[in-house]
């Protein structure tokens, strides 16, 4: 046992620091990409040319829902960079840029020199008499070039970007063209300056079309990044860091965890987080033995914690109008599928805000607010999707009974006492699913339990013709899967989407019992 690590362990339990990045892994198209960029903005190939739209800066967004790992991605940037600024290959020089930073050109030359490096400051100075110089002629954007910004004229060395690192960029003025965010953002985005100046603005997955209305409209179809799942093989690969770290070996149980992490976490960063933080306190309780984890007590934490982010995602949201928006819509559509929807569900008859467009807010506003809040993320061909499915499920449950998200939750306490007050155990959702379908795609051992106890009919279907044992997770415990299976089916052919793989070695799978 070491104490050392263990109390590491219980203290990276209790953090929400998702910038804290040492189990940081993928993006590696991303990164590239932006790399790129910094690579013609330091040789001069300022512009990228489209045979259909012209010329466009090398402006790079990232964008995402929260929670995909865009701040995280900003420090793995830096940390990767100022790991190889000893190296003869020359690095792009990371500088933070804060928001209040662009209210006009002199507060943002200050934020480049306080953000550089005291090594080049001296150098930097044309750089940043160019920036403070910049001015806007007449009432549009036409942006006089000053000579200081000529490339001959500058001492800053040429072999070097650097990059405008502006994460929470909606939290930019960008409400029309003629703002000072919005000015600046163009003038560096153009490229005309001749400075080796590479502005990267991290913030929601509406950052984009944000943008296009305050004028930065030409961004070729690779400077837009929107961040969605993990692959399979990144996840595993962050959950290896994670284990390394504190110093768990290999083994059959690790490699069992591994794979626990990836299918609860969906992929999805901040909840692949979540389980890390999740299962460090177990593991830290378990005294660094995996194998001894607790793996109710790490479940129940990994869904509280997941449920705490879908709540604040959803918060103020008439959910039940979503839900029904949503499901109407089908697994992807285009902005006008979804305003469309909201505007055929929405019911003004129907008591409860749930179920109306919210005051003052029309279909296109709680779009876009569905788009900011993460809810929806655009996709390949101007079409947005939920890229969480656990997402979809969250919001699918609130159209149902009180049970519903309590069943979801893990929550016994409260399952009872809605029973006990005469909740209907088969109820059903939107997507005509019963509290014990949730419970069992769960993997709730108590609460189906509970539910079968109180008269829910385990030979109920969804809308896909499903009944609850069909929905049985792997690392489901043996009794649930005792209490629901028909005695016929043998337990793996209920796994279509496992490998041979990744099934359990020697029978020894952890389980939760819970």
């Amino acid at each position: 046992m070491d104490p050392t690590k263990i109390e590491k362990l219980r203290v990276f339990a209790q953090s929400d620091d998702r910038e804290w990045t040492p189990f940081f892994a993928g993006r590696d198209e991303e990164i590239s990409n932006v790399e790129a960029a910094c690579r013609r903005a330091a040789t001069g190939e300022f512009l990228e040319h489209s045979h259909w739209t012209g010329l466009k800066g090398v402006t790079r967004v990232i964008q995402g829902a929260p929670g995909a790992g865009k701040s995280s991605l900003f420090q793995h940037l830096v940390h990767i960079w100022i790991k190889r600024a000893g190296a003869k290959k020359p690095t792009p020089v990371p500088v933070d840029i804060p928001i209040h930073a662009f209210k006009g050109p002199e507060m943002l030359a200050q934020a480049i020199g306080s953000g550089l490096p005291v090594s080049l400051f001296d150098k930097a100075k044309g750089l940043l008499e160019a920036v403070n110089g910049m001015s806007v002629m007449g009432t549009g954007l036409s942006f006089e070039r000053s000579s200081l910004s000529s490339p001959g004229n500058l001492q800053f060395p040429r072999t070097r970007a650097v990059v405008l690192m502006i994460d929470e960029a909606q939290n930019l003025d960008l409400s029309s063209p003629f703002t000072p965010p919005a000015e600046l953002l163009l003038w560096l985005h153009q490229g005309n300056h001749g400075l080796p100046l590479v502005p990267v603005l991290a913030g929601l997955a509406n950052l984009e079309g944000r943008l296009a209305r305050a004028g930065i409209s030409r961004l070729s179809n690779d400077a837009v990044l929107t961040l969605g799942c993990l692959s399979r093989d990144e996840s595993c690969r962050s959950a290896s860091l994670f284990f390394d770290f504190f110093g768990i070996p290999h083994s059959d149980s690790r490699n069992d965890w591994t794979e626990i992490l990836y299918d609860l976490s969906e992929g999805w960063p901040v909840h692949l987080h979540h389980g890390f933080r999740a299962l460090s306190g177990s593991l830290a309780d378990a005294n660094l033995r995996l194998e001894a984890v607790d793996g109710g007590a790490f479940r129940r934490e990994e869904a509280r914690l997941r449920a705490a982010y879908y709540d604040a995602r959803t918060d103020l949201l008439p959910i039940q109008l979503i839900a029904r928006a949503l499901e109407r819509v089908g697994a992807s559509g285009t902005r006008n599928q979804y305003t469309d929807a909201i505007d055929a569900e929405h019911d003004s008859r129907r008591g409860g805000r749930d179920f109306r467009i919210p005051d003052g807010m029309d279909a296109e506003g709680l779009f876009e607010t569905m788009v900011g809040k993460g809810l929806l993320q655009r996709v390949k061909h101007k079409r947005y999707c939920a890229t969480v499915p656990s997402l979809r499920s969250y919001i699918a449950a609130h159209s149902g009974s009180v049970l519903h998200p309590l069943s979801l939750e893990g929550d016994v306490s409260g399952i009872k006492s809605a029973l006990a007050e005469g909740e209907d155990p088969n109820i059903v959702d939107i997507r005509g699913r019963t509290p014990l379908h949730i419970a069992t795609e769960c993997g709730w051992t108590e609460i189906a339990e509970t539910l079968l106890g109180a008269g829910a009919n385990a030979e109920a279907v969804d809308r896909k013709g499903r009944r609850a044992w069909e929905l049985l997770p792997r690392h489901a415990t043996m009794k649930l899967k005792k209490i629901l299976m028909p005695m016929n089916v043998p337990d793996y052919s209920l796994f279509p989407r496992d490998q041979d793989s990744l099934k359990p070695k020697n029978g020894d799978e952890p389980s939760f019992d819970m």
